[in-house]
């Protein structure tokens, strides 16, 4: 905790004796505030002595200090229910939190913040209405005029492409250039959730109602799964032509469940229960 009147931040000295634990206050200068950094260790025969600096981390710092709260997603709601727990639910009720192109780039921006703000230990993955997540927005991607268009990202500033469709009847009509695109694509959508699997703070997700198509990757990228008495996921490409290429088919057997139940699922679009498996 920072001491504004004097610009000196307290530090505890928590020592762990025979007897138990002692914890005793000291002051310094404040240098570089943090939630929580380890400043020395020290070792001798009977004692061993850790000097945490805690910052002045109150309910909603993040925001005031310019963290991962002050940003404002559209397709995410960002909170802070109890200290040091951060809350991204998705927030596209309406639309089942289908997973358009804003929300890729936003729970990636979301939890890349989340690493560099020192304020937070954990995160929790929730959302908002009926269900979990109905994955990949369909309705956006119908309403694209192409497959070229459908997969081309806005912000990436190149215009090489848009220049190959004047001079050879567009990527439209390439299949080489088109599916250039789709994996340029793809592999964004996979940074996504690897953001996310990489966190330096563990990550929770909690599933109430359905969990489709990308609902399942981002599941599997968590630290800890928890799923509510009806909930139940559904590798749902199939049924839209498409493959699960963000990371459903590599992550679920990594966490217990065989590659031949992973298949039936896949190959099937079956719904299942996650009341009946365990991951």
């Amino acid at each position: 905790m920072a001491d504004s009147s004097t610009g000196r931040q307290k530090r505890f000295v928590i020592v762990a004796t025979k007897n138990g634990l002692k914890k005793h206050r000291i002051f310094s200068p404040i240098a570089s505030p943090e939630a929580c950094s380890l400043a020395r260790f020290r070792q001798s025969k009977s004692t061993f002595a850790f000097v945490l600096m805690a910052s002045s981390a109150v309910h909603g710092a993040g925001a005031a200090t310019g963290g991962v709260l002050s940003l404002r997603p559209t397709t995410l709601q960002l909170s802070e229910p109890r200290p040091h727990v951060l809350q991204v639910c998705l927030h596209r009720p309406q639309q089942l939190n289908a997973m358009n192109k804003a929300f890729w780039a936003e729970f990636r921006e979301v939890f890349e913040a989340a690493n560099a703000d020192s304020h937070f230990r954990v995160a929790v993955v929730t959302a908002s209405g009926r269900h979990f997540t109905a994955g990949l927005d369909l309705a956006e991607l119908a309403s694209a005029s192409s497959a070229s268009s459908s997969f081309d990202d806005d912000d990436d500033g190149d215009d090489v492409d848009d220049d190959d469709d004047d001079s050879d009847g567009g990527t439209a009509s390439d299949i080489g250039r088109t599916a250039v695109h789709l994996r340029e694509h793809v592999l964004k959508y996979q940074g996504t959730f690897v953001a996310m699997e990489q966190a330096r703070i563990p990550t929770i997700v909690a599933v109430h109602g359905a969990c489709i198509g990308g609902g399942v990757d981002l599941c599997c990228s968590a630290c800890i799964r928890y799923t509510c008495a009806g909930s139940y996921i559904c590798i749902q490409e199939v049924n839209v032509g498409l493959a699960a290429d963000v990371g459903t088919l590599q992550k679920i057997p990594k966490l217990g469940v065989s590659m031949s139940v992973v298949n039936d699922w896949a190959y099937t679009a079956r719904y299942v229960m996650l009341s009946l498996i365990h991951i």
